[in-house]
């Protein structure tokens, strides 16, 4: 809608109960209207003093609360969100053919007098008719401008004195006519100008006719049509409105439904039309907005209307259809439930902090119906924090009324707005939109849906921004939009585009471009391996493929980064798709794979990231020096790791559990040790006969000293806590739990306070019975003979000296455990219970059981934080990733049965897992991605490098360090902070500005994951060349403008000068010397301070010999 004066808010109705879909039909007419001819009218624009167009409707859109009446959403706000990572021409046309830009020109520009642009356009077999705000233009194919007509000469003669705008142009293929709609309104009175060619060439003869839009049907309805659809059908043009009342409230939607028999007679005579208003949601019958008839490209007479959800939280959309619409015209309608959706914020954009109005998530652009399929796009939130705004597509069948296609493109720190849409005779989609960004000015840009693939294909430019826009004509709305132009080729099946972009600060521009879809280019391209994959030496993987044009391929690979290949097989029928590979031992976390066309090398692609050949996959067996049966195992770090077994060895390793020595024998009965560090250990034992005791080595187990025993005792085990306190638990004395500890790492012990009562007489232990947490501790009960008491789990929350509580398992004898946290999921075992676990998820105050099929557990272990567990079992080693609720054998060897013991690095990267006769299992890596990136891309914007990574699931994640990399050593160059924990996706954004830089060369980046732990990662590793050297003298606009009071002024030299860096006023007076003297080739900036100078227009000059360039800024106090 143009700018105009009158301010109106906008009120949605609510809810009337018992209220119909709509009113109407009603008849209409108007006896005639007026022949035009584009001959008749010049070139020539408004004069001089053409007054500024100002605001008619200062228009809020406002959606209704949410309320239990909506329909339930197809899924979750975000879910059909993918990070747009713009166009990938590795993809190659995406293998089944893609749109490219074959012609793009300048469309209408900006004239200064009105915002917003409205820009629209319509293609028909020889010709273009594009259209903003006051006037349209006639284009030949090749760009040409044919004709260029204000659009009040134009109307003026069918409604003298008109100021027409938002206006929309179509070209119905059906009849081969060109339609044009515009709007008018006056204090009380309200038009809609239509205007139709005489035949299929734009110049030349055209009808017009100034119709009432403030009638429903003959009757006055006291109020005018605004934001109007345009559509059509075989029969007829459907045009519909947001009706406001003349003193500015807003009342209901309207369709005037006018047939082309009447439209296309061979004079411009009457025209009746029927109307039909009060257009509602079904169901609660909201009062209907926005809704928008479609482009019919079909040939049924049936007619199809979309809206977005009244509420602030789109569930659905409303497709509305109307049958006989132009004798007898019946509309039903059905809501669609869709993704969840809701409004993005306004379009923030490079150089200031004043957004572009960027029209909400409402439909601008009108759906398009192709084989019974509706076609349309909107923007919407998305994401971090919803700050930022995506382009969506949707497709629906109208045949079932489901939704056939629903994705959704964005990028944080970057908005989508204005989508326009066409969509060719094979089904595939164009969308056009305008993109701004933190970084990036306001531009035109294009997106694609190639009818054979499953999403959007990134954003390609069709004109770059070129400015900070601001331009509100006093008022307080910087308007954009409202809707940019997109429409099919009847004469070959292109798109052709009309997207507005920033020509140059705070001025408005349209661009048109050409797509052209193409099938038969020859293509191949990675899918797998394509990054982050890890394959295990001698394992056997499917190197994967696709390709178009293409006969035999060659299948190459490398292990660094693609600076050298080996090949895999010379040449392979492209048409399997796929080879299965044997891993060679070429460890390397630096591999590529490479796939050409085998007759021809320059149609290729390669992995998009690194992967990693590397150790095999899955639980290894290791020697562990010992035939006794392993009980504990107990790290120091990720190197040094301690065991112990039953007959009374203690091993230890010092490179993380793969080769092992002897660190001495304890004593029998040795089922648990503790380590303090490499050279310091304490065991606990639990004799056949005798009593146990704690034995303490402090070289390295050389020697083995007994420091406590006393009579009765049988120990299960002993653990050392973070606070560096031991403690260590023995079958009950004297009716008690006896429990020891050790302040002075295990030289002495002492008795515990608060030690809890045996529940029973003859309780006994179970080896490694206990878990601990910080200071919140657990230990079973073990046994009872003779009694029914074995089903406690003691806990303490305050480390050894209690107060102990117990809860009761489901079954007897609890035995080994493990705990997500203190007061999260736990598990535990039972001694002589087979496939059965118990399970709490409130720290072990209660229990319920799951039944598995696991054997018997005598070891349980936690990845702490995670739902991630392993149970060491009669039966072999099983894992759970949902908490213990369910249990799958995990990747061991054959015959890996009666293990007892599995516990993890510090890190969780190694894992090793004991069992009888000295069975010892080991695995590396750890076994949950702590952060699964799924993507990682570089593009260069202006003079900066862009980082943008996704990430699908992030555990403890700390966050990224930023590491480059151009003459072979990596360093950081920031950080971007992590979302902790979270199975939600999340995208990250980092810029690396080379702003004053002269650098030109390839330059590499890659990311440093770190935990909250300490632990970190790397990501593959991302490379470009870039170009940032300076070929030629140039002086930028500095930024920000306006400013007050400073701002950075960029200058370029070719090679080293002497430059003279001036501002002056208005009147050409020099007002400061910026910059005087010799400087370096490259780029530079400099800081010029306005503080002193006046609010106002000034120039700023570079010379450099006889190089010479003036720019303007703006100060603005």
């Amino acid at each position: 809608m143009r700018l105009r004066l009158l301010i109106a808010a906008f009120t949605l109705l609510g809810t009337l109960l018992n209220a119909q879909l709509y009113q109407g039909p009603a008849n209409g007419s108007i006896p005639s209207g007026l022949v035009v001819n584009t001959n008749n009218f010049t070139d020539a624009g408004p004069e001089g003093n053409f007054p500024v167009k100002p605001m008619k409707n200062l228009f809020v859109n406002s959606h209704l609360p949410d309320n239990a009446r909506m329909p339930a959403a197809s899924g979750p706000e975000g879910s059909n969100y993918t990070e747009d990572q713009g166009y990938n021409p590795r993809l190659g046309l995406h293998l089944t053919g893609d749109f490219s830009l074959v012609r793009d020109f300048n469309g209408i520009p900006d004239q200064g007098f009105y915002i917003p642009p409205d820009p629209y356009l319509a293609v028909g077999p020889q010709h273009i008719v594009g259209v903003v705000n006051s006037r349209f233009r006639i284009f030949d194919k090749q760009g040409n401008i044919l004709k260029t007509i204000e659009a009040s000469s134009w109307y003026n003669s069918v409604l003298p004195g008109a100021d027409p705008f938002d206006p929309k142009v179509v070209y119905d293929h059906h009849n081969k006519r060109w339609v044009m709609v515009w709007l008018n309104v006056g204090t009380s009175t309200a038009h809609f100008l239509i205007s139709v060619s005489d035949d299929s060439i734009p110049t030349g003869v055209w009808h017009n006719w100034a119709m009432s839009s403030a009638l429903n049907g003959s009757t006055a309805s006291g109020n005018w049509g605004d934001y109007q659809g345009v559509g059509f059908n075989k029969d007829g043009l459907f045009i519909t409105a947001n009706q406001f009342s003349f003193a500015g409230s807003y009342n209901y939607q309207k369709l005037r439904i006018i047939p082309f028999t009447d439209l296309y007679a061979a004079t411009p005579g009457q025209v009746t039309w029927k109307d039909i208003w009060d257009i509602r949601h079904p169901g609660g019958n909201e009062v209907g907005f926005g809704v928008r008839p479609v482009l019919s490209y079909s040939n049924s007479s049936d007619f199809y209307l979309v809206a977005r959800s009244p509420f602030v939280t789109g569930t659905y959309f409303t497709v509305y259809k109307i049958t006989n619409p132009t004798t007898n015209p019946v509309m039903t309608a059905v809501n669609v439930p869709v993704t969840a959706y809701s409004d993005p914020d306004n379009a923030g954009q490079l150089g200031g902090s004043t957004v572009l109005e960027a029209g909400g998530s409402n439909l601008r652009h009108e759906p398009i119906l192709r084989d019974n399929k509706l076609h349309f796009a909107h923007s919407v939130r998305s994401g971090t924090g919803g700050l930022y705004s995506a382009v969506r597509y949707l497709s629906i069948d109208v045949t079932n009324n489901t939704v056939v296609s629903d994705y959704a493109q964005g990028q944080d720190t970057y908005w989508h707005f204005y989508p326009a849409l066409a969509v060719d005779p094979q089904g595939n989609v164009a969308i056009t939109y305008t993109r701004s960004g933190t970084t990036q000015y306001a531009g035109a840009f294009f997106t694609s849906k190639p009818a054979s693939f499953a999403g959007l294909t990134g954003s390609r430019s069709l004109k770059a921004g070129n400015g900070y826009y601001v331009k509100t004509f006093g008022g307080t709305r910087n308007r954009w939009g409202d809707y940019n132009g997109a429409s099919v080729d009847p004469a070959t099946g292109n798109v052709w585009l009309l997207t507005e972009y920033v020509a140059s600060t705070n001025t408005w521009g349209s661009w048109v471009g050409e797509l052209a879809f193409s099938t038969t280019a020859a293509l191949v391209a990675v899918n797998q391996p394509n990054g982050g994959e890890v394959w295990p030496i001698s394992s056997n993987q499917n190197i994967i493929w696709s390709s178009s044009n293409v006969t035999n391929v060659k299948i190459e690979y490398s292990t660094n980064n693609g600076t050298s290949w080996s090949v895999v097989a010379a040449s392979v029928p492209a048409a399997t798709g796929q080879y299965a590979w044997n891993i060679p031992n070429t460890p390397s976390t630096q591999c590529k794979v490479r796939i050409s066309d085998a007759s021809n090398g320059a149609v290729v692609d390669e992995s998009n990231g690194v992967f990693t050949i590397g150790a095999p996959q899955g639980w290894q067996s290791v020697t562990s020096g010992t035939s006794g049966d392993i009980w504990s195992i107990s790290w120091v770090d990720e190197n040094v790791v301690w065991l112990s077994a039953a007959s009374g060895d203690v091993k230890k390793s010092t490179n993380g559990g793969e080769t092992w020595s002897a660190a001495g024998f304890a004593a029998e009965g040795a089922y648990s040790v503790a380590v303090i560090d490499a050279q310091t250990a304490v065991v606990s034992t639990g004799p056949s006969s005798g009593n146990g005791a704690i034995y303490r080595t402090t070289n390295g187990g050389t020697n083995w000293t007994q420091v406590y025993t006393t009579s009765g005792a049988w120990f299960n085990f002993v653990d050392r806590l973070p606070s560096g306190v031991l403690w260590a638990q023995s079958d009950p004395i004297g009716g008690t739990f006896h429990i020891i500890k050790s302040t002075d790492n295990g030289a002495t012990w002492t008795l515990t306070n608060n030690r809890p009562a045996a529940p029973a007489t003859n309780v006994f232990g179970a080896n490694d019975s206990y878990y601990s947490i910080g200071d919140t501790l657990w230990f079973g009960t073990g046994g009872a003979s003779g009694a029914t008491l074995a089903n406690r789990v003691y806990k303490s929350v305050n480390g050894v000296d209690g107060p102990w509580t117990f809860s009761t398992a489901t079954a007897q004898f609890t035995g080994s455990m493990a705990f997500k946290s203190g007061a999260g999921t736990g598990l535990v075992g039972f001694w002589q219970v087979t496939n059965q676990i118990n399970r709490s998820t409130n720290g072990g105050t209660t229990w319920t059981a799951v039944n598995a099929t696991v054997g018997s557990v005598h070891g349980f272990e936690f990845l702490r934080g995670t739902d991630f567990a392993w149970a060491a079992t009669t039966t072999g080693l099983f894992k759970t990733t949902d908490g213990g609720l369910t249990w799958a054998l995990d990747e061991i060897p054959a015959g890996a049965f009666n293990l007892n013991v599995v516990r993890f690095s510090p890190s969780g990267n190694i894992a090793l897992s004991g069992g009888s006769a000295g069975l010892l299992l080991r695995k590396t890596g750890s076994p949950v991605i702590p952060v699964e990136l799924t993507s990682f891309t570089a593009s260069v914007v202006e003079d900066k490098v862009v980082l943008n990574w996704s990430t699908a699931t992030e555990f403890n994640n700390r966050g990224f360090e930023v590491q480059k990399n151009i003459n072979g050593t990596w360093s950081p160059v920031g950080f971007v902070s992590g979302n902790g924990t979270t199975t939600e996706i999340s995208t990250y954004s980092f810029t690396d500005n080379y702003r004053g830089s002269n650098f030109s060369g390839a330059v590499s980046y890659r990311l440093k994951q770190t935990d909250y732990d300490g632990r970190y990662a790397y990501s593959p590793v991302t490379s470009l060349t870039i170009d940032f050297s300076v070929s030629e003298f140039a002086l930028y606009q500095n930024h920000p403008n306006p400013f007050n009071p400073s701002t950075v002024i960029t200058f370029g030299l070719p090679v080293a000068s002497d430059i003279s860096l001036k501002i002056y006023d208005q009147l050409g007076a020099e007002v400061a010397t910026v910059a005087e003297g010799a400087f370096e080739a490259g780029k530079h900036e400099i800081s010029f301070d306005g503080s002193r100078l006046s609010s106002g227009v000034y120039f700023y000059k570079l010379q450099s010999g006889s190089f010479v360039q003036v720019r303007k800024m703006m100060m603005l106090k």
